[in-house]
């Protein structure tokens, strides 16, 4: 895999379109949610960019190459997965944290480090909440994601929670958004994220 330049994220390469899998017209909807309007109203405007995995592949590995120059943030995927590995708790590890199955992505998020950044005390970190067939929402921290079909991953330099901040100090005039609004519903989404990975390892560690 080649590896992507420091200044634009090139697209990764797809061998879907050569399969006979078909991206699912809903993940088309991705590319309408790129920041090209965020970018016309603020002043400091980012860059992301839309990747695409293949059914099979590993989505963090797949994602790694593209922080070789530098840190990379997961704003947003569609696409279903088949198997995830849950981060293990150091305090109260468990037997089981894998999640086997056909699971659509709800919600993603974290970042991604590339290993010889490590020594600078960072790390990645990606978070997931998925759908099952039974509608159930599981997920967590994640070690591992694979994917079922193929992905569409919105990536940036830049996290969620400065580009809220940044949309935040544009916009509070006109509508009225107050930061505070931005950080407590995110402490909000950690508390949830928080539960959901608790009752998820819940589940996978039952015994009859």
């Amino acid at each position: 895999m080649a590896q992507p330049s420091g200044e634009v994220f090139p697209p990764l390469t797809s061998t879907a379109a050569a399969s006979n899998s078909r991206i699912p017209a809903a993940m088309e909807m991705i590319d309408d949610i790129l920041p090209q309007p965020l970018e016309q109203g603020l002043k400091n405007s980012f860059l992301a960019t839309v990747v695409e995995v293949d059914s099979s592949e590993d989505i963090l590995e797949e994602l790694l190459p593209y922080a070789a120059e530098d840190e990379i943030f997961i704003l947003a995927a569609i696409g279903k997965v088949s198997y995830i590995e849950l981060a293990n708790p150091h305090k109260d590890p468990v037997p089981n944290t894998v999640l086997r199955g056909n699971f659509e992505i709800s919600s993603i998020e974290g970042n991604i480090v590339w290993p010889k950044h490590h020594e600078k005390n960072k790390k990645s970190e990606v978070s997931v909440l998925v759908v099952g067939n039974d509608g159930r929402i599981r997920g967590g921290p994640v070690r591992t994601l694979i994917a079922k079909s193929p992905i569409k991953v919105m990536i940036s330099t830049m996290n969620k929670n400065v580009i809220q901040n940044m949309a935040c100090k544009e916009y509070e005039k006109e509508n009225e958004i107050s930061l505070f609004q931005f950080q407590d519903q995110a402490k909000r989404m950690e508390e949830v994220m928080d539960q959901i990975y608790k009752a998820t390892l819940k589940e996978l560690n039952q015994t009859n």
